[in-house]
């Protein structure tokens, strides 16, 4: 009997959220047929945008019709003002409405924006939609007038981006639909614009802030990849400015190295170094001190922090006398039980790879790979076998190992 209620009710919660969907379009057109003689149709539906939003109702229907109103106002150029320098603006009926129509579209962006808080993703997901399409559509029916130049609402997109770095809560579904839009060449270049004044040194933001940020960050293309690819643009075709972009990137990381960190964001900064911001940084050794403190906080940070000091020796020419024993160190029964293992075997055999490296440093890992393949799950002794195995190819003398039958007592190692 529940059963048949419950499903009645949601039957009659779905016919009546058709009715309003019908009934908001009907407002909205309604309100776009006759602009001046309707304007309490678009003051009753951002009313009602407000008051969903508020009450944690649903907001999409709403949200759909705010956003087809605006997009055929910017379209008509409704809203447009045309400003000429040095000259009284145009004091007539019809500059007023417009005037009227753009103080409508400010504060209903602002209500848009909001909806981006929602609890429910989709509703928020579609809030972000929402104002990016109204951006677009900005920017090809820009509100003012201008001879000759191309205008990008930049202050719509800052606000869209302070709206997803969220204090409060963690927002990857908005980071993940917002992917879409980063892979774009002028959304890239307006992001980078943007992104430092987000994160001022002097702030000191909250974990789930730096967070978003951090997510926010490994969401938008760093520039050189986008380019490498078939460059696609949102709204605006224009010359990728790497220069700029970069100087940017090394502006942002300084204030991301500046916070204060706890052990998920840590790592997700390491990843986000490693993955993608290492190769555009001015002065990469700089990070060395940080990648030393880093290789002492243990798990996975200090295997992430090792990937990156072997990228300094590497590429950079940094010298780091203990790498093999801090490596050797690393070789614990923990690391099976981490989504870092992989990771950990790739480094080895990079770091192991020479066949001019002291036999008897190669035989201190084959012995220690050994032992773990005595307490590592099954599909792990697989990964250790085969690593000892390429071990034994490069270094043919250390078979002695396995069979050597007229060696007397092995000297003692460091690191065995």
């Amino acid at each position: 009997m529940s059963s048949a209620n419950s499903h009645h009710q949601q039957q009659q919660h779905q016919s009546s959220g058709k009715a309003l969907s019908r009934q908001l379009k009907a407002k909205g057109s309604e309100f776009l047929a006759a602009t001046e003689s309707s304007s309490n149709n678009l003051l009753e539906i951002v009313a009602f945008l407000k008051e969903s939003n508020a009450r944690k109702s649903a907001v999409i229907p709403c949200l759909l019709v705010v956003e087809s109103i605006f997009s055929e106002l910017l379209k008509r150029n409704e809203m447009q003002i045309v400003v000429q320098p040095l000259k009284p603006a145009d004091a007539s009926s019809g500059s007023s409405h417009k005037q009227w129509l753009q103080a409508q579209y400010k504060e209903s962006f602002s209500a848009i924006l909001e909806c981006l808080a929602h609890e429910k993703s989709a509703e928020s997901v579609q809030a972000l939609t929402t104002a990016m399409k109204l951006i677009v559509a900005e920017t090809e029916h820009p509100l003012e007038a201008n001879t000759g130049t191309v205008h990008f609402p930049i202050s719509k997109l800052r606000q869209v981006l302070q709206a997803m770095l969220s204090s409060d809560r963690l927002n990857t579904h908005l980071v993940n639909r917002f992917l879409e839009y980063s892979a774009h060449l002028d959304v890239i270049y307006f992001c980078w614009k943007i992104l430092p004044s987000l994160a001022p040194k002097e702030f000191c933001p909250s974990t789930v802030f730096i967070q978003n940020y951090l997510s926010l960050l490994g969401a938008i293309c760093f520039g050189k990849e986008a380019v490498e690819e078939s460059p696609s643009f949102l709204c605006i075709q224009m010359q990728l400015d790497y220069p700029y972009i970069r100087k940017h990137i090394n502006k942002t990381w300084s204030c991301v190295m500046n916070w204060k960190h706890d052990e998920t964001s840590h790592r997700q900064m390491l990843i986000l170094l490693l993955e993608k911001v290492l190769s555009h940084l001015d002065k990469p050794v700089l990070l060395t001190d940080f990648l030393m403190d880093s290789l002492d906080v243990g798990g996975a940070i200090s295997l992430l922090a090792l990937q990156g000091i072997f990228v300094l020796i590497q590429q950079h020419n940094l010298t780091y006398p203990n790498i093999y024993e801090k490596l050797y160190s690393m070789f614990e029964p923990e690391i099976f039980h981490t989504k870092f293992k992989a990771r950990l075997f790739y480094l080895a055999d990079i770091f192991l790879s020479s066949s001019h490296l002291p036999e008897g440093l190669v035989a201190a890992f084959v012995k220690r790979l050994a032992r773990l393949a005595l307490i590592a799950p099954p599909q792990d002794i697989v990964i250790i076998l085969r690593f000892i195995g390429n071990l034994f190819m490069r270094h043919p003398a250390l078979k002695r190992l396995i069979f050597h039958p007229t060696g007397g007592e092995g000297k003692s190692h460091a690191l065995i």
